[in-house]
């Protein structure tokens, strides 16, 4: 009987949804009790009437898509729990995730610029938690980057600049945690490929999305993966901006310090005290600065690293015509002692084995054939980093450059990036100076039978010195130091 009685219940409020739609002037008096009423019946709504609870969460996006979502503002937060959306019943977490997650995005979305800053670390907090659960799908996930990132315009109005700043961080941890996921399942499939496997649908999805989603091809999961990550770039271009109006150290530099305390007299108990709180002001300013460059980081290697998604169908193209097995040397053998034991006739050789398996692409050829998504979702990547404070900048690839070599190594891709930060005006000297003093430290690696390696390096000397013709004044006193050693060196190897 109560089940009936929450159905017949369900049923006036789709009723008050399709009403809403036409005559929504009517019902704005009374749309504060419609929320609260809204609310009380998803929470009272059994585990086990899933139909019942779809109702409800259809109707009340129907709701919230009018004039009255003004009256949910108060009781967002509310929303913002598992089981109040979809409840503790098996069925209905596995059904009504995709309509409770469209039902509050929609509300979110349209009242996110009036909720308080406790609500939305509440909602920082829910979306944060539904991108760490792989169980979720990669559109969830997009979904949810959106949202995030398009409320950090609202962060960054936070009265408190700490507050919003914290805020921002959270959600910068959340988005790397996104990169390294996403980077895990690329290096998982193209080291399946390039063992000469196909690569299984268990390294793209989970087991309980294999039973909702086998009928997608592999193809299908690449490039929801491809679309996650743009969203996640542009999710971090908002990020960063927005720490720049919050005291970040990333945007205003290292020597940014907080807002002096006003000093009593010398001697007296409040002077002490004050001495006290600069110090724990201090000392937090510092911690949390050390903590924005420790995520800096992280964001560097795994974004670079989730970028490789764009390479699966590239290198399962070049496997297929470059990977191929060679003739096993002992059949080689066998046939020339046929040979001989007919009389030294050659014996019948087939059309297969007699045909040349092609040369492997170049390396300048490879950069060339960068497919043009994957390029431009590099360049986005790398501009990230161009707006940074020029100190920070410089630390960041002081110490990194190495990690990022090596990837451009095995992705040619990421050798777009550096193209970006040699095109900038702020960060074209900076970067030239640390990438010069990287490949001349290891110039007697040009002589090595490494053809990528090689041949990544003089690709990078080739856009150093093409550096000149953008910024000639900033970039030759930064080249000529290099130019003696580069070609003593040269004439070496030669």
């Amino acid at each position: 009987a109560y089940v009936d009685l929450i159905t017949a219940q369900s049923k006036t409020l789709s009723f008050l949804a399709f009403f809403a739609r036409g005559f929504t002037t009517l019902l704005l008096p009374c749309q504060a009790r419609i929320a609260q009423l809204t609310l009380q019946l998803l929470c009272s709504c059994p585990a086990e009437a899933t139909a019942t609870r779809k109702e409800m969460l259809i109707a009340t996006r129907h709701i919230v898509s009018t004039e009255i979502r003004k009256a949910f503002v108060p009781i967002a937060d509310k929303f913002l729990d598992m089981q109040v959306l979809v409840g503790s019943g098996l069925a209905s977490q596995c059904i009504l995730k995709p309509f409770a997650f469209s039902m509050l995005a929609d509300l979110m979305h349209h009242i996110r610029s009036e909720l308080s800053p406790n609500q939305l670390s509440r909602m920082v907090d829910f979306y944060a938690g539904c991108m760490h659960d792989q169980q979720l799908s990669s559109g969830v996930h997009t979904m949810c980057a959106k949202l995030l990132h398009n409320i950090t315009e609202c962060i960054m109005h936070i009265p408190s600049k700490k507050h919003g700043r914290v805020l921002l961080l959270a959600i910068l941890k959340t988005f790397i945690s996104s990169f390294s996921a996403i980077g895990d399942q690329a290096v998982a499939v193209i080291a399946d490929i390039r063992a000469g496997g196909i690569y299984a649908e268990e390294k793209l999805y989970g087991a309980s999305e294999l039973i909702r989603t086998n009928t997608f091809e592999q193809g299908d999961k690449i490039k929801e993966l491809r679309f996650l990550l743009r969203s996640l770039v542009t999710g971090c271009k908002n990020v960063i901006y927005a720490l720049g109006k919050c005291d970040s150290v990333l945007a205003l530099g290292m020597g940014l310090r907080p807002p002096p305390i006003p000093k009593p007299e010398t001697g007296t108990a409040a002077a002490v005290a004050v001495l006290g709180a600069q110090s724990i002001v201090t000392d937090h300013e510092a911690e949390l600065a050390g903590f924005e460059l420790e995520l800096l980081t992280s964001l560097f290697r795994e974004g670079l690293r989730a970028c490789r998604i764009h390479d699966v169908e590239r290198i399962k193209a070049e496997f297929s015509v470059h990977g191929a097995p060679q003739r096993d040397s002992s059949s080689v053998g066998d046939n020339t002692v046929k040979a001989q034991g007919n009389g030294g006739c050659t014996p019948a050789v087939s059309a297969a084995s007699a045909t040349p398996m092609p040369l492997a692409p170049s390396r300048e050829a490879q950069i060339k054939l960068v497919d043009r998504e994957g390029k431009e979702q590099i360049e986005q990547f790398a501009n990230l980093f161009a707006s940074l404070d020029p100190a920070v900048f410089h630390e960041l690839f002081a110490s990194q450059f190495d990690y990022a070599f090596h990837a451009m190594i095995d992705q040619c891709a990421a050798i777009s990036s550096v193209q970006v930060f040699v095109a900038g005006d702020a960060t074209s000297p900076a970067f030239i100076s640390i990438m010069l003093r990287y490949m001349c430290d290891r110039l007697e690696l040009l002589g090595s039978d490494d053809e990528a390696l090689t041949g990544t390096m003089l690709h990078l000397f080739k856009i150093a010195f093409l550096a000149l013709a953008f910024f000639p004044e900033a970039n030759e006193p930064v080249l000529q130091p290099y130019i003696q050693p580069i070609i003593n060196s040269a004439l070496t190897i030669s």
